[in-house]
């Protein structure tokens, strides 16, 4: 049985050489490569950041009047409370 993966593609990540280290001995004791611990932390991290980015961006529009808000008075309205 073949499993047919698509190709990676690379790049170039530059960390710190105090995080460069670590991964490199985190690699080192357990056995496995850097790139399974740098794409771990991606795939457990990303969404999250991308959350952040998206409430800062959300919050710019808000401010800007580009996005409508209500206020307290309009939302206890709305719902009826």
């Amino acid at each position: 049985m073949t499993v047919e993966t698509k190709p990676r593609k690379g790049f170039t990540f530059r960390p710190s050489n105090d995080v460069r280290e670590r991964l490199e001995e985190l690699s080192r004791q357990t056995n496995r490569p850097v790139s399974f611990y740098i794409n771990t932390l991606l795939e457990e991290h990303l969404a999250e950041i991308e959350h952040a980015f998206a409430l800062k961006a959300d919050a710019e529009a808000a401010r800007s009047g580009k996005l409508k808000t209500y206020n307290l008075a309009e939302v206890r309205a709305e719902l009826g409370l």
